[in-house]
């Protein structure tokens, strides 16, 4: 019984632990491994195990495995690694492997049920970070002059760096509605400031899906938390207004620049940020018709890219296509895509079902609707950028939407006792 307690009081401390690390070195350590997180997560699903049973969710199943086995596997049977370059081969062979990294995580919903600690231990340390990553932010951003150029060159990758902490941002905004009192009203504004900062970098793809949060958010919380509601709205309306009047605002300039973009195309220039990104969807379609099954893999898509790059129809040689869909088909053709949508489908799924089946438990529904919309934002940056190109934000982004999961299990696990 010592054990049990021991595992169940203070080994939680490890999983947050290993959300603090992984988030610190998505800011400062990018090409950080993760191998040795999977390791520790693994061993306390196994010790979990002689206390509780596990069975593990089909849902939950598909999700963890679907890219091991249709994009990992075709590196490792199909000899992928041999078409590699020698000084490439560590960058590919850690993104290849990466799926089967993740599949420990299948432990972690049923981790934090038998921990069955509140979720204000993970989201107050959380609210800490925010606080940090927003200082940092901020104030790097406001030396470079929010130049895009500059700011490009500091956080790179830039997109990555904005989709991963405009994710983070809103799922902690999430918590500041559900925690009572004053604070929560600080940690709001906290995440929305957060949320302006990164917006001002001028990452166009992470701000479609943003109106999508805040019209869940406002839907599921009007009746229960109105006043945060409309807290919400004000800041998010007086942001835009300011961006309207701002002479010089980087959201202005970006959206000047996207219509400069247009015109260029009309005229079939692509050498533009928009165009770039239409042009290699047109290359992704091209070489999936003549690679239909497998793709050309990883490496074949930046060798591709390489050879326009000395024909002079790109830039530079881009090392994925700016898009999760177009680059699946691409690098690994129909497996890849078909692997890419059991990933997605599963896990959206699972969310939606737990959504429905909940409906009138608000906090349950409120759980499954933060999965729903974090899941969904991502799909919706992956339109524009290939962000399953850089390991680390890829298990973050898996690390997260177990959580929510495990935070679904924990309250259904407290309704059956």
């Amino acid at each position: 019984m010592d054990v049990e307690l021991v595992l169940r009081n203070k080994s939680f401390y490890l999983i947050l632990l290993i959300f603090c690390a992984l988030l610190i070195q998505a800011v400062f350590d990018k090409g950080a491994d993760v191998y040795y997180y999977s390791v520790l997560i693994l061993i306390l699903g196994f010790l979990s195990t002689k206390y509780q049973k596990i069975k593990i969710d089909l849902h939950i199943l598909v999700f963890c495995l679907s890219g091991f086995i249709f994009l990992t596997l075709s590196y490792w049977l199909l000899g992928r690694f041999d078409e590699i370059p020698v000084r490439l081969i560590e960058t590919y062979t850690k993104i290849a492997n990466q799926y089967f990294w993740v599949i420990p995580l299948l432990f972690l919903p049923y981790l934090i049920v038998f921990f069955n600690q509140g979720e204000k231990y993970i989201f107050e340390p959380l609210i800490f970070f925010i606080s940090f990553i927003f200082i940092y932010t901020f104030y790097n951003s406001f030396i470079l002059d929010f130049n895009r150029g500059l700011l490009s060159q500091f956080f790179n990758p830039i997109i990555i760096f904005d989709i991963t902490f405009i994710s983070l941002a809103f799922f902690a905004l999430f918590y500041s509605f559900l925690k009572e009192g004053v604070v929560s009203y600080f940690y709001l504004v906290l995440c929305l400031l957060l949320i302006f900062v990164l917006i001002l970098h001028g990452t166009r793809g992470t701000w479609i899906g943003l109106p999508l949060v805040l019209i869940a958010y406002t839907l599921h919380f009007y009746k229960y938390k109105i006043k945060k509601v409309i807290l919400m709205l004000s800041l998010s309306l007086s942001f835009i207004l300011i961006n309207i009047v701002w002479d010089n605002s980087p959201i202005k300039n970006r959206l000047q620049q996207f219509s400069v973009d247009t015109v260029q195309l009309a005229e079939n220039n692509y050498k533009t940020s928009s165009g770039v990104r239409i042009f290699l969807w047109k290359e992704s379609l091209e070489i999936f018709e003549n690679n239909q099954i497998i793709g050309v893999g990883g490496y074949g898509i930046e060798a591709h890219n390489c050879e326009l790059k000395e024909s002079g129809q790109l830039p530079t040689c881009f090392q994925h296509m700016h898009n999760i869909f177009f680059h699946e088909l691409a690098a690994h053709g129909i497996l890849g895509l078909l692997g890419l949508v059991l990933i997605y489908g599963s896990i959206l799924l699972f969310f939606i079902k737990k959504f429905l089946r909940y409906f009138s438990n608000f906090e349950l529904r409120g759980y499954a609707l933060l999965g729903i919309i974090y899941v969904v934002y991502y799909l919706i940056c992956g339109l524009t950028e290939y962000y399953l190109f850089f390991v680390l934000p890829v298990y973050i982004h898996y690390f997260i939407i177990l959580l929510i999961v495990g935070f679904i299990f924990r309250k259904e696990a407290i309704l059956t006792k």
